[in-house]
């Protein structure tokens, strides 16, 4: 099985059991089964399950006895939720994770290729506007750093 491609912007608003819509252009790539788990600040990643294998023996790969291997095997592996989409195409995100990425009602789910990211509609349009404002690296110097990594 191909890895997934999860690309574009997606807009949704959860319930308050904490649904969601996944993006139905993410279906084929994603699956019906898939795992969410803390992301990197106050966001969360989604894997299809053949990319969340690759990520997790990555994890497990890492030194053992490594203090910082060790926190990130609980970050993730703590973190990691089994979802399932049901017949209208939600999924329901567990309240710790709801809680850990200061989700409300409106949240943004967002393609990074390998993952998708589900943020707080108010944090991703912070992030955005990071960019729009020269807070954060500018877009420049990402596509240098992206073509000196993977020289694309």
């Amino acid at each position: 099985m191909a890895m997934s491609q999860l690309t574009g912007e997606f807009s949704h608003t959860m319930d308050a059991k904490g649904r969601v819509k996944m993006p139905a252009a993410w279906n084929e790539d994603l699956g019906s089964k898939f795992m969410v788990t803390r992301g990197t600040g106050n966001m969360l990643f989604i894997f299809s399950m053949p990319q969340w294998e690759v990520f997790s023996q990555k994890l497990m790969a890492l030194p053992l006895m490594d203090p910082k291997a060790q926190a990130l095997r609980r970050i993730f592996g703590a973190g990691a939720s089994p979802c399932e989409l049901d017949a209208q195409g939600r999924f329901v995100i567990p309240k710790q994770l709801r809680t850990y990425a200061k989700l409300k009602k409106d949240v943004v789910i967002a393609g990074a290729f390998t993952w998708g990211e589900i943020w707080d509609a108010e944090a991703w349009n912070e992030y955005e506007q990071q960019f729009a404002d020269g807070a954060g690296d500018s877009f420049m110097e990402l596509m240098q750093s992206a073509t000196e990594a993977f020289s694309i």
